[in-house]
């Protein structure tokens, strides 16, 4: 019995140690704006060849030709597969962004025993016609050869930065922006408010046609003398 118990915490140890391995470690970063999601997922290469087979001559190694042809496809799973929500809507990670090879020589070829340290950038950028309140992200590829997965993720909004795991155990992150409708509400009316202002007020409008007049006159006096230096 002592042996079962001793065989089954050596072998949970095991998975805790590759769990924690740095092969099975992605990262997402999210910008965040008031109508603005920017998402970069950053995999290695091993990571991706889960996705969609890279190699697709089989010879042991991925151009940067097969590369490229491949990313779209792993673009398109990872667009069903990473699944986001704003303000309680679902939606899509959005259009994708030119890719970056995290690497010096992203031009050569990659030979298999360099999959683990080769790193991809990808990049999503999704426009909102309203605030953002808030957003919900969950991936659903933590099963199978991506069981032991783990991503480091990172909010940044302005100023402040919230950093969140996800895992197999943990698959979902809701983030509140603090952001809120009233305020940008009311944001607008100060806009419109102060333009009333400015195009009512007769003070106002004199004050601005004597800027604009004067603006005028000083390109006519700079393009007299530049004529009479030439």
């Amino acid at each position: 019995m002592r042996s079962f118990f001793f065989g089954a915490a050596l072998l949970a140890l095991t998975a805790l140690h590759v769990a924690a391995h740095p092969a099975d470690i992605g990262h997402l970063r999210v910008d965040i704006s008031r109508q603005q999601v920017a998402v970069r997922l950053t995999f290695n290469l091993a990571t991706l060849q889960r996705f969609v087979e890279m190699d697709s001559d089989q010879n042991g190694s991925i151009s940067h030709a097969e590369l490229s042809a491949a990313i779209p496809k792993v673009e398109d799973i990872l667009g069903k597969q990473v699944l986001i929500s704003i303000n309680d809507t679902d939606t899509d990670l959005g259009p994708s962004k030119p890719f970056r090879c995290v690497w010096p020589d992203p031009d050569s070829d990659v030979p298999v025993a360099e999959y683990l340290g080769r790193y991809v950038d990808l990049f999503f950028l999704r426009d909102w016609t309203s605030v953002v309140e808030d957003i919900w992200i969950g991936f659903d590829f933590f099963h199978g050869p991506n069981d032991l997965l783990t991503i480091q993720g990172l909010y940044q909004q302005e100023e402040h930065t919230t950093e969140v795991e996800f895992s197999a155990l943990e698959p979902e992150f809701l983030y509140d922006t603090g952001y809120t409708a009233s305020e940008a509400t009311a944001l607008d009316q100060e806009h419109d408010q102060l333009a009333e202002e400015v195009f009512t007020r007769p003070a106002l409008r004199l004050t601005f046609a004597c800027l604009a007049l004067l603006t005028v006159v000083s390109v006519f006096i700079r393009l007299r003398r530049m004529r009479r230096n030439s």
